[in-house]
Parts: C-alpha cells; structure tokens; sequence
C-alpha cells in the first residue's frame, strides 16, 4: 500500500470515529473532505480541466452536491446510487444487483459520461458533482454493507 494511501484510509477512519458519536452519517465535514484531499492529488492538467468544468469552484465545495438535491423529486432516480447492499458471504460481483442501481453502477455510469466525447458540458458538471460524492458515500459507514443493517 502507498504512503498516500495509508494516510488516506487514516484520514478517512478518524473523521468516521469523530463523527460517530455526534451524528448518524459525516455529513458535509467528511464529504468535503474526501474532495479536499483528492484534490491534491490531481495531475496539473486535471486540475485545469476541472477548474474550467466546474468554473473554479474546488472538488471539497461541489462534494456535496448529491446530498443538496436529494430533496428534489426530479433526482428520485440517483437515491439508490448513494450505497450498496450485499450479503457480507459473497463479493459485490457475486451478489445481486439492485434493479434501481447502485453506488458501483453510479460510479461506473459517472465516468461514462465523463469519458464520453459526446456528453454535453452541463452533463459532464452534473457527473463530475455526482461523482465526487459518490466517492465520499462509499467510503462512508452503512453506505456499503448488508440490507438488514438499515
């Protein structure tokens, strides 16, 4: 395992425990956080690509943007795209998947549409938003696990 990403699984693991005991999910702090440090990962030229997408706001503010329109009844279809359930005997692979989708296709349909030369630029925002917190929710607790565990 790399240094970084050590660091990156420490980082991730204390703010889970922090906010453990003062809220059911990491809400904001941790999405933002989660954006805050792939940031600094970033090639030069990725970094550029994604000030000019995203108009220069930075990946920690857009993080949160998938919980921001959950509200809004015109989003209904991403709602199971925040986690994914699996029984813990089996690998993601192996299990069933979820007719309405998951955080893995979620993903998977996020960098589609990210790759895709034809994807318009306001698709490309939407998906990159999406994904960056897509990214925070599957290394956030209960977002990948068993059904029951609701």
């Amino acid at each position: 395992m790399k240094r970084s990403q050590a660091v990156f699984i420490l980082v991730i693991f204390l703010i889970s425990i922090a906010h453990a005991n003062t809220k059911p999910d990491w809400g904001d702090t941790g999405h933002r956080t989660i954006g805050k440090i792939a940031e600094s990962h970033l090639s030069k030229k990725a970094k550029k690509q994604i000030r000019q997408l995203l108009n220069g706001q930075s990946l920690a503010y857009v993080s949160t943007y998938g919980d921001d329109i959950k509200s809004d009844r015109k989003y209904d279809k991403f709602y199971n795209w925040h986690f994914v359930n699996f029984p813990f005997d089996s690998s993601y692979e192996e299990s069933e998947k979820s007719p309405k989708g998951d955080i893995v296709m979620g993903i998977n349909t996020c960098i589609d549409n990210l790759n895709n030369p034809d994807s318009s630029r306001e698709d490309k925002v939407f998906y990159l938003k999406f994904l960056v917190h897509l990214i925070g929710d599957l290394h956030q607790p209960l977002h990948v696990g068993r059904a029951e565990d609701k």
